[in-house]
This record gives structure tokens, C-alpha cells and sequence, in this order.
């Protein structure tokens, strides 16, 4: 069962760690396709498969679309965030008005009592014309900035959303649905 668990754990990483093709899109609206990867925080680019890779970063880049060996569309977003000054590389979760998106990581934590890999797993959202985006929920650690805060501020344009949350009606597991709610019911319509 450890095995399983452990396995579990370290898809996330996976995901990131392969070499798929894909398209890398720039902050000039121009773009590359070929073999990408996202390593660190960073997008990786093969031109051919004996080339040493190009390393591009929020500095010229804003994305990259991967497609996976099973023919899943992937993409991740460099994002803002007011707590560091450098943007965030993100998995694109649920795209709309609303967006979601993902950072998973894994790691060791020594040896001793509690020794093993641990995983968590940070959601974030970012409204559609907004620079900066805002920490949603966590699973693996707990930050400080609280999920009832979040609702009460960020959510301020939807009460509806803040009623079902403080009624129990959503809950920290719903977070999928809060985004899917906002986007059908609460986002502007353009």
C-alpha cells in the first residue's frame, strides 16, 4: 500500500519531467513548437533531438501547450502573485473567467521520525484581465492566508458563492465546483 501511496505521490512530477511536444508562446505573441519540458520553473525546448535545449523563462515566455502521450492538451501559465516578485510557472486547471490552476511537488523529508516523501498539492485562481493572481487552497501544508478569507475577499462579487460556503453547502473539497460556479453564474458576461 506504501508503494501505491508513494507512487500517487510523484505522478505530478512525472507530468512535468517528460519531454512532449508542444508550443512555448512568447510576451511578443510570437511562438516555437517542438520538444518542450518544464523543469523548475523553467521551459525547456529541443529544436531537434541531438540539440542542447534553449531554457526560457517569464522573462520571454508567458506558456507552454504540451500534448501528453495519450493525447491530453496540457498547458501551463506563468502567473503574478503579490507575495514574490517573480511569476509563478502554473498548471492550467479549468480555463474560463475564472481561472484555476495547479502546483504540485514532492519531496523527501529526511531522515528520522516522520522520515519519507511528502506531497502537496497549492491551487490558485486569477480573474480574466487581473494582474496578480490570489492563493486558493492547499492539501500537504497550511499556508496563511486561510480559505474563509478567500471566499469573504475574493469571492466578494458572488455572494451567492460566500452563502453556500458558510452554510456548508460548499466545502474545501468543492473547490472545482466554487470555480465552476463563479464562472457560470457570477462571472461578467462579455
Amino acid at each position: 500500500m506504501k508503494r501505491v501511496v508513494f507512487i500517487l505521490m510523484l505522478l505530478p512530477l512525472f507530468a512535468t519531467c517528460q519531454k512532449l511536444q508542444g508550443t512555448i508562446h512568447f510576451l511578443d505573441g510570437t511562438s516555437i513548437s517542438g520538444t518542450v519540458k518544464v523543469a523548475s520553473g523553467d521551459i525547456k525546448y529541443w529544436a531537434s533531438p541531438d540539440a542542447k535545449p534553449d531554457t526560457y523563462d517569464y522573462t520571454g515566455a508567458t506558456s507552454v501547450t504540451m500534448t501528453t502521450k495519450n493525447g491530453e492538451q496540457v498547458r501551463f501559465e506563468y502567473v503574478y502573485f503579490d507575495f514574490q516578485k517573480k511569476p509563478i510557472l502554473l498548471k492550467v486547471e479549468m480555463e474560463g473567467y475564472l481561472t484555476l490552476y495547479s502546483d504540485s511537488s514532492s519531496y523527501y523529508t529526511g531522515a528520522g521520525v516522520g522520515m519519507g516523501f511528502q506531497s502537496s498539492s497549492t491551487y490558485y485562481l486569477k480573474k480574466r484581465g487581473e494582474k496578480l493572481g490570489q492563493w486558493f487552497i492547499c492539501y500537504g501544508y497550511m499556508p496563511k492566508i486561510q480559505l474563509p478569507k478567500v471566499i469573504d475577499k475574493y469571492f466578494n462579487d458572488c455572494k451567492v458563492i460566500q452563502e453556500k460556503y458558510h452554510n456548508w453547502e460548499f466545502k474545501k473539497k468543492d473547490f472545482r465546483e466554487i470555480v465552476n460556479y463563479y464562472n457560470q453564474n457570477c462571472a461578467p458576461k462579455e
